[in-house]
């Protein structure tokens, strides 16, 4: 349990010291709230890995790890690149929350699935698929931001609505086909890797849990299944 905990504390710690890194004009306030915010948040990202005992470097895991990091980083980071020199006042918390949230939604649905052993395989894909989508919008900022040298914010995003599919289209043939042939392939690739590690994982993990633990996990699922998916939480920034 020492690993659990230990893993859990530097999980904590790192994304805090991150979020205040990239934020900007924090009062106390603001810090010492998230300096509690973080910490149950960080035992939920933590909590199905410790239930069902499976190890730290287990795929099953690190993919949804990838997930959780890539939202914690991407958009404060990028608004980070963007604003710091022009505004004194910025600061994204949830995007940390969520972040460490669905390591835990993610890998609590994982564990559920392969403990009943009922197509494991199809569900496992379709989880991965749910995993691949949910790492898609970073992946999409990282896109934006080598595109335009710009984060995507409320201009962007009307920018990008009012823009027709036409446009889109020519957009993209302005580019060079090696470079339209990355921003097809790095997703790709992504998503393919993600289907082998979780996959492989799931050959190569014995998962057995009693009753009090699938009882925990279904508690996590539910929670977290309640919480992430409200409007406010998952507007990424």
């Amino acid at each position: 349990m020492f690993k659990y905990l230990l893993f859990t504390a530097l999980l904590y710690f790192i994304s805090y010291l991150y979020y205040v890194k990239v934020s900007h004009g924090l009062g106390h306030k603001a810090e010492f709230l998230q300096l509690r915010r973080f910490l149950p948040c960080a035992l939920l990202a933590v909590a199905p890995a410790a239930t069902a005992q499976i190890q730290l470097t287990n795929s099953l895991l690190l993919t949804s790890m990838a997930v959780g990091i890539s939202w914690i980083i991407t958009y404060p980071l990028l608004y980070w690149n963007t604003y710091h020199k022009n505004s004194t006042d910025f600061g994204f918390h949830f995007d940390t929350v969520f972040g460490l949230y669905i390591i835990g939604w993610l890998t609590a649905l994982k564990i559920i699935v392969l403990n009943f052993n009922i197509f494991p395989i199809t569900f496992l894909i379709i989880l991965t698929t749910v995993e691949f989508l949910i790492l898609l919008i970073p992946i999409s900022q990282w896109i934006f931001y080598f595109l335009y040298k710009s984060c995507i914010d409320e201009n962007s995003m009307m920018m990008l609505q009012e823009t027709h599919y036409n446009e889109i289209l020519e957009f993209f043939k302005s580019f060079s086909i090696p470079a339209n042939l990355l921003i097809f392939v790095i997703p790709t690739s992504v998503y393919g890797i993600f289907i082998y590690l979780n996959i492989d994982a799931s050959v190569s993990t014995s998962i057995s849990i009693n009753i009090y633990q699938l009882i925990t996990l279904l508690a996590i699922v539910a929670f977290l299944t309640i919480y992430l998916w409200k409007g406010s939480v998952t507007t990424n920034g």
